[in-house]
């Protein structure tokens, strides 16, 4: 009953207008034929208005990826040129406001009859993700540094250790040579354990 399909019609529509994800349908040529409201307010627009009609590569890709403008670099394209479901995990798009959006997408074909004649896309915001990633990062090269600081400041502290019981010995041994200064042979015997010390202190 007519009824009925309202009452599906509005169930689908309160679906598509209730998720966080952007949901944008598009026709062979980009061409945006349906913008939920996520994908209104991710792309940084106001209404659907601003997005249906609208060449959805030239909108939000062309001419911000390093100065690239081709389609086959374009996640909107990439979907009408292949014909196959798509995800990547990083794509940067140009929002409104001049901005470059990271986002995460996903695009699968729209088959009526066997015959694709265009494809959905849902993608999210990840700015926030990769945020916390970055900032993960830096923590994690912190602890790293801290870590290596420690270890440093360990192996400092032996050495110096090691360094202070070598010139204890130089010292004990040069007033043992100074006790025997008329006694050479004692003398030399505490001068060799004098250089041996000083060999060991330049390793």
């Amino acid at each position: 009953s007519q009824t009925a399909l309202r009452q599906s019609e509005e169930h689908i529509r309160l679906l598509l207008n209730s998720t966080a994800e952007g949901i944008l349908g598009l026709d062979m040529n980009n061409v945006c034929t349906f913008a939920n409201p996520a994908s209104i307010r991710i792309l940084g627009y106001d209404t659907a208005s601003d997005l249906i009609g609208q060449d959805m590569h030239k909108l939000c890709h062309e001419n911000h990826q390093d100065g690239k403008s081709s389609r086959g670099n374009c996640f909107f394209c990439r979907m009408t040129l292949s014909e196959q479901p798509s995800h990547v995990d990083t794509q940067s798009l140009m929002t409104k406001q001049g901005k470059r959006l990271p986002v995460s997408y996903r695009s699968h074909p729209i088959i009526n009859n066997g015959i694709v004649i265009g494809c959905v896309v849902t993608f999210v915001d990840i700015s926030d993700k990769l945020k916390m990633n970055n900032e993960k990062k830096q923590l994690e090269r912190r602890l790293r540094h801290s870590q290596k600081m420690e270890a440093i400041g360990t192996l400092a502290g032996g050495i110096a250790h090691d360094f202070n019981n070598i010139l204890s010995g130089i010292f004990a041994y040069s007033q043992l040579a100074t006790t025997h200064i008329h006694s050479p042979e004692k003398s030399k015997e505490h001068i060799s354990q004098i250089l041996t010390g000083a060999r060991r202190a330049t390793e």
